[in-house]
């Protein structure tokens, strides 16, 4: 019917306004991310060409398998008790069978119109990056240490950090492939990963490294013996690896030659049973209260007993960073600290250390959190540590058929009290894990249709000497080892979308795009 309005290529046209619409809103704004999704289903259902349609999806076998996996989730409501959360998993997932489905349906192949929307991705990724960047740049060093996930504006950091490490690919892909932009698009590069540096977000380092895992593997795929087993063996080493993670204890350290008195004559405290360390020495030694209760007010505005600005107990902090400075916990040791130290303590800041922009801030609070893992609270490697450890004791339950589509937090919660779990009750949260998730849910079968549809999607796009759909899947899968990626609407529209374009034989580059 609109094609006897607007002309033949009316749908086709539409097509490509929902594709533009959900590049544009996957960095900005969710809104947009529906719309598009909508716009695309609506738009193949008006076009009608429904034996077209069945026979490109019948013919593309890792959208089979996908297709499978979506299904996988309404059979597994037949097992499940929380069907209202259930139904808004699926609602949420409604992208994985929908943004895949469209694309196969109606396949993007012209390289023109595949850069248009990818392009249209990296524009608005480099301006919103602009923008986080510029905001990062008016924050104090207290508000950087405090919450480095401030930088990301328009949604989780941690999945902006992921869709800027796909820039970067993108980024090198249009380098190569148009020689007069070439100083643009390193110069876009750069930015990015100065971005990706200041960004502080731990996923970024972990997405280059499966980049950089998933390029071998396209180089080495041609050996059988390889085709199949590197992937599984990599899921296999990471997934249980990460459950299997044992506290590893305190370091070091002789608290047999501790001097029992200060300078002044004043009693020394020292824990050696729950010292608590930092940078590997203990926190919780040389410590005069006499000392410091007579003179706190003289340096402190907030009471002995009171909290930092980080509502942590301000006694805790300051313990923190005198032990960072290697100070003794005494009125000399009070007496070195410079009013620039003093204000950071009542900031919340516990060691100088975190002032640190970039990565080397963010290194000092995960090492911090492995020296001290009898409270998973609050740090996010040991609160993941926890998640993965109840994942894999919910697995060993429900090994063959998983929990069920919906009831995956109720398991985690009847867990949790099983356990006498330490973390607090904000805390205790889902795996943050996709493979985990996908194993607990589903069982034994839902796994294994995930796996072949990797495998097939890899196998196509090797057929086809897709690099670049190497290069987009290890960066996605390299966040499913730490989030549940496709358990929020902008991951699994992420996932989606990406996976949808490169499901199809794109045509090749004329030599004068080249």
């Amino acid at each position: 019917m609109l094609e006897r309005w607007f002309g033949p290529k009316i749908h086709h046209y539409l097509h490509l306004l929902g594709l533009i619409l959900v590049a544009f809103g996957l960095p900005f704004n969710k809104v947009l991310m529906s719309i598009g999704t909508i716009l695309g289903v609506a738009n193949i259902l008006l076009e009608g060409r429904f034996k077209d349609y069945w026979n490109r999806i019948i013919n593309n076998k890792p959208f089979i398998f996908l297709l499978g996996f979506f299904l996988m989730h309404l059979v597994a409501l037949l097992w499940t008790e929380n069907l209202d959360y259930a139904l808004h998993d699926i609602r949420i997932k409604l992208p994985l069978l929908a943004i895949p489905m469209a694309l196969v349906a109606h396949p993007i192949i012209k390289r023109s119109e595949i850069n248009l929307i990818l392009l249209t991705f990296l524009t608005t990724l480099t301006l919103i990056s602009i923008y986080n960047g510029y905001h990062y740049s008016q924050l104090s060093q207290t508000d950087i240490a405090n919450n480095y996930r401030e930088i990301s504006q328009f949604g989780s950091h941690i999945r902006f950090s992921l869709l800027v490490v796909l820039g970067l690919v993108l980024f090198v892909y249009f380098f190569f492939q148009y020689k007069k932009w070439r100083l643009l698009f390193a110069a876009a590069f750069l930015w990015l990963a100065v971005y990706t540096y200041f960004s502080q977000v731990l996923s970024a380092p972990l997405s280059i490294l499966f980049l950089l895992i998933f390029i071998l593997i396209y180089k080495i795929w041609p050996k059988r013996l390889l085709r199949y087993s590197v992937a599984a063996i990599g899921v296999f080493v990471f997934t249980f690896g990460a459950i299997s993670v044992q506290k590893t204890g305190y370091p070091k350290f002789d608290f047999s030659q501790l001097d029992e008195y200060s300078i002044r004559g004043n009693l020394y405290y020292h824990d050696s049973i729950h010292p608590s360390f930092e940078n590997g020495k203990p926190v919780n030694i040389y410590i005069s209260y006499d000392e410091l209760e007579s003179e706190w007010d003289k340096y402190f505005t907030i009471p002995y007993d009171g909290f930092d600005r980080n509502n942590n107990p301000i006694k805790g902090t300051l313990y923190r960073y005198m032990t960072a400075l290697d100070l003794r916990k005494d009125l000399d040791g009070l007496k070195i600290l410079t009013k620039k130290d003093i204000d950071n303590i009542q900031n919340g800041i516990a060691t100088p250390e975190h002032l640190k922009r970039g990565f080397e801030g963010r290194f000092a609070s995960l090492k911090y959190a492995l020296e001290n893992q009898d409270d998973p609270n609050n740090s996010t490697i040991l609160q993941r540590i926890e998640y993965w450890k109840t994942a894999g004791q919910i697995i060993s339950k429900n090994l063959i058929f998983g929990v069920g589509t919906g009831d995956v937090q109720d398991a985690f919660d009847k867990q949790y009290v099983i356990n006498d779990t330490r973390l607090s009750p904000p805390n205790q949260l889902r795996a943050h894990n996709m493979f985990l998730t996908i194993q607990l849910s589903f069982g034994i079968l839902g796994s294994i249709l995930f796996v072949l549809f990797m495998a097939k999607f890899l196998q196509f796009n090797r057929s086809i000497n897709q690099l670049l759909g190497f290069c987009l899947f290890g960066v996605m899968i390299s966040s499913f080892f730490i989030e549940d990626t496709l358990e929020t609407q902008t991951g699994v529209t992420m996932f989606s979308f990406f996976i949808g374009l490169l499901l199809v034989k794109w045509e090749k580059i004329k030599p004068a795009d080249s």
